[in-house]
């Protein structure tokens, strides 16, 4: 890919001589160190591009000290390399990352949304897309696992979320600006990562309703999910299903005169969705195998196939992996078995499992 031979050229020119140096103080290099870590982590060479323009902005101070420090040496530094970089990659400086790529479902690390954001600091937990007051969206990384004094959660799993706005030693304010923007996100996006580990999972696109002062003194928005700003959007299989599977639970707990009401309103004709799917290519020598192994009999319940299947014109059963493929499972025999599609889908879905 390019994009690595992008990193190679400046990783090469500027980090790995600098920090070979000796002679650069320690604070320069853990600077140089820093940097060439969220150098590493850039996926579009227009994204990259953008980004070493800051150390060339005389309005900046991206570079600074650092440039001093390495020009005083006689060694390259990313302001010296920018022009180099732009010829050289010219035929692809305005490939950029852009807000559509953002799958629901699909896993990001905080390098990605940083670098979306143009804000190149991880440690931030909202970051405002864009301009204000013309936000193009609101990114925000939520942690629900916390044991804080002020712990986000769920108000209605997926669907609705308790998110604490941003404090500075415990002082919660409106007027602080990515608090500010998520309050007035009415016509812009708010796009909720659930942070697990080093993961940022796209939970979906959510509207602000409303902000609330809870006993503690703490201040909390009230994020529900959006169907309008979500309508446009690609979203995996996983969290199609898992959307759906929330909002059937929504309708299960409400009152049947409220579910006959929404009925009569609804249009016949569903919406349609772009669903990013993902597979793997299975080994078809494994799956004839096992399949042989069973001889027609499900090796979950020890019955026959249900049925007879139109393609083989045997035993209908479907070959499952004990350890899924996507949680790291070899494709092979030995990790494989076959199941009535009942003791498929119970493995999958049942409660036990």
């Amino acid at each position: 890919m390019m994009i690595k031979e992008a990193i190679e050229f400046v990783v090469s020119k500027v980090h790995r001589p600098a920090l070979a140096n000796s002679a650069l103080p320690a604070a320069i290099t853990n600077k140089i160190a820093r940097n060439k870590v969220m150098i590493e982590n850039f996926k579009k060479i227009g994204d990259l591009y953008l980004y070493l323009q800051r150390f060339s902005d005389k309005d900046s101070s991206a570079g600074g000290v650092v440039f001093d420090a390495l020009t005083s040496l006689n060694l390259e530094s990313i302001e010296t390399i920018v022009y180099e970089f732009q010829e050289r990659f010219s035929s692809r400086l305005r490939d950029f990352t852009m807000l559509d790529d953002f799958v629901i479902g699909e896993v990001y690390s905080s390098f990605d949304i940083a670098i979306f954001s143009k804000t190149y600091n991880v440690m931030q937990g909202i970051y405002p897309v864009g301009n204000e007051p013309n936000y193009e969206a609101i990114f925000t990384k939520v942690t629900l696992d916390g044991d804080g004094s002020y712990p986000n959660e769920w108000i209605r799993e997926g669907v609705e979320l308790k998110h604490y706005m941003k404090s500075i030693n415990g002082n919660f304010s409106i007027d602080y600006k990515v608090n500010r923007a998520i309050i007035n996100a009415k016509n812009y996006p708010i796009y909720v990562f659930v942070k697990t580990g080093t993961n940022c999972t796209l939970q979906g696109i959510f509207s602000c309703h409303n902000y609330e002062r809870d006993e503690s003194g703490g201040i909390w928005f009230r994020l529900i999910k959006s169907a309008f700003f979500e309508a446009d959007l690609e979203i995996t299989q996983d969290a199609f299903n898992q959307d759906l599977e929330a909002e059937v639970a929504e309708s299960l707990n409400d009152t049947a005169e409220d579910r006959g009401a929404r009925l009569k309103m609804a249009t016949p004709k569903p919406t349609k969705q772009t669903i990013k799917v993902f597979g793997y290519r299975r080994n078809p020598d494994v799956v004839a195998e096992v399949l042989l192994r069973a001889g027609g009999i499900c090796e979950g319940c020890k019955n026959e196939g249900p049925f007879i299947g139109k393609k083989r014109n045997e035993p209908f059963l479907e070959v499952h992996h004990k350890q899924h493929l996507a949680n790291g499972g070899d494709d092979t025999v030995k990790n494989a078995i076959a199941l009535c599609p009942n003791c498929h889908r119970e493995l999958h879905l049942g409660v036990g499992y």
